[in-house]
């Protein structure tokens, strides 16, 4: 396993504009316009669906534990931007998905997946805990490992950021980054770094 890089908030990675600093802007951006919508369909539709904005962009939200996903204080959240491969047919990928979907409520501490396909073709991710330690319950399940062992056939490049919401998920409360970790695929091994936001 390759060393992993350790980027400060600034630096850049020549080479590599999916990693470059300017990203994290646009992503944060990004998960709060996604967070935005979460709480609108919360606070009128409390059931998770599919549905279109008027904007046209398209929204897939399963909500595993909304009672939870209300009162929890804080919030934690990872954020998924890839940079998916033109080439590729991405049917099993997107079936592993579902399937980990359809075990939502299986995940203890996962209150909300949110994906968002904007109309101008570009994809975000929000997927919601109760605290830091809930991620752990998804990424040792098998299925999603094996979705992690495919990632590199499907995306170029993924940056994931790890996030506070110390308000709560549905509150007008800030987004805080407290991590972005890349993984670029384009090399074998892939190339990994890990970046701090300043201060």
């Amino acid at each position: 396993m390759p060393a992993v890089v350790t980027l400060e908030s600034n630096d850049a990675v020549p080479g590599r504009p999916f990693a470059d600093p300017s990203r994290t802007g646009e992503d944060l951006a990004t998960l709060r316009q996604i967070r935005a919508a979460l709480v609108e369909r919360v606070r009128t539709e409390p059931v998770g669906g599919t549905w279109v904005d008027r904007a046209g962009a398209a929204h897939l939200l399963v909500l595993p534990d909304a009672a939870a996903l209300a009162v929890a204080r804080p919030a934690h959240a990872v954020g998924f931007f890839g940079q998916a491969r033109d080439e590729v047919d991405h049917a099993p990928i997107i079936r592993i998905e579902h399937d980990l979907l359809d075990r939502a409520a299986s995940f203890p501490g996962l209150l909300a997946y949110h994906n968002v396909r904007f109309a101008e073709a570009r994809w975000g991710n929000l997927v919601v805990f109760a605290d830091d330690e809930a991620p752990s319950h998804v990424r040792g399940d098998a299925l999603h490992l094996d979705a992690i062992a495919r990632t590199g056939r499907h995306y170029r490049s993924v940056r994931l950021h790890r996030l506070v919401m110390p308000a709560g998920a549905l509150a007008d409360g800030p987004l805080e980054l407290r991590r972005t970790a890349y993984h670029d695929f384009g090399e074998d091994p892939p190339w990994r770094a890990l970046r701090w936001p300043a201060g």
